[in-house]
């Protein structure tokens, strides 16, 4: 069996190291959810940026629908 075929050892679950050729870091589950809160917090804004944006089509299209109602 080549080398290549061959899983990396096992690494515990609690950190995770990575190794780049000017600098090692530590990614610990702390940062992961840090990391997954600012995601939550930016999507549940730009949620809110969509939300505004569809009441504001929504009232225009309401107009729209009284201007043709009008008209017949």
């Amino acid at each position: 069996m080549s080398r290549q075929n061959v899983l990396p050892e096992q690494r515990t679950p609690r950190i995770l190291k990575r190794n780049s050729s000017s600098f090692n870091f530590c990614v610990t589950p702390q940062k992961i959810l840090d990391k997954l809160e600012l995601d939550i917090l930016r999507g549940t804004s730009e949620l809110e940026i969509l939300k505004k944006r569809l009441q504001k089509v929504d009232k225009y299209c309401i107009q729209i629908e009284d201007q043709l109602h009008q008209k017949l």
